[in-house]
């Protein structure tokens, strides 16, 4: 079956169940770095609020395809993705909020991407250049459990709380300022996660000091490089290279006479080969943090 009738099949099903009670769209949807997933949307009609959860399809297609799912068994899976997003009482809160600026200023955040891999999805957001990357800004509030939800926000919404672009960034830094920032010490963190005490990783003399960066949520918290006092207090009067290992954290290597640029931007392309997604992965080279004038520059 191709993907197309796949689709038709899908509306006819939903169709049969919510009868004329509902709008139902399919479309692509752009995520980082160009990932893109084909979707479907159901909302009621004459609902108050606009907004609604966009289920993917593709993984469901598949499985159609491989005969472990039929058309009937796909459909109930949307209409179960769809009951338990939709019924969950802080994603119909936020929907109701989405465009009212007093609701969603103090869960306005930002983050880094790539401007040179989501040139397509910068198109219709919002956001500020920053060197090679760009920043754009996200309603994030949390879920039940450790999840954690982000909307990013776009030219309408922007008009329709009435702010500019320059109000808008202040109003995610300043979030950003008490959103659990700090930087650790990469191998205390690899000791707690592993319940270890110490680590075996060879003589003192060879170990490379690095530090990790991130928030409190570890959600797009690569951004926390926009905070100049927080890198101010943490660097002092130390130059370091910062290699981007995702959009959720960064890491800090204290600049020595030995220091290798090269040999850290090949392992900013290999740790992006081998261990990130390619919906997180920031950038393929390292930057540069510069104390003397507290700012982060791409390097030479």
């Amino acid at each position: 079956m191709e993907f197309e009738e796949f689709k038709k099949k899908i509306v006819e099903g939903l169709r049969d169940i919510y009868g004329d009670r509902v709008e139902i769209d399919t479309g692509v949807v752009i995520k980082n770095n160009g990932n893109k997933y084909n979707g479907i949307c159901i909302r009621p009609k004459n609902a108050e609020c606009r907004t609604a959860p966009v289920i993917e399809l593709d993984s469901l297609y598949s499985s159609l395809e491989n005969g472990t799912m039929k058309i009937e068994d796909c459909v109930w899976e949307i209409l179960h993705n769809s009951a338990n997003l939709s019924g969950h009482e802080r994603v119909e809160q936020l929907a109701k909020d989405i465009s009212d600026w007093e609701c969603v200023k103090d869960d306005i955040y930002p983050i880094l991407l790539s401007t040179e891999e989501n040139w397509e999805l910068l198109e219709k957001l919002v956001s500020t250049s920053m060197l090679d990357l760009s920043v754009v800004y996200i309603i994030r509030r949390g879920l039940s459990g450790e999840s954690t939800m982000g909307i990013k926000i776009t030219p309408k919404m922007l008009e329709s709380y009435g702010m500019d672009v320059e109000q808008l960034h202040g109003q995610a830094l300043e979030n950003m300022r008490k959103d659990g920032y700090e930087f650790l010490e990469l191998r205390t963190l690899v000791k707690e996660i592993l319940h270890m005490d110490e680590l075996d990783d060879g003589q003192d003399d060879h170990k490379t000091e690095m530090y990790i960066l991130t928030n409190s949520a570890r959600f797009y918290g690569a951004a926390g490089i926009l905070n100049k006092e927080l890198l101010r207090g943490f660097a002092g009067d130390r130059n370091f290279i910062i290699l981007p290992s995702s959009v959720h954290e960064s890491l800090f290597v204290p600049v020595n006479d030995e220091t290798d640029q090269a040999f850290f931007d090949e392992m900013v392309r290999e740790v992006n080969r081998s261990e990130v997604s390619v919906e997180e992965k920031l950038a393929d080279h390292s930057y540069y943090y510069d104390a003397q004038i507290g700012e982060i520059r791409m390097c030479a």
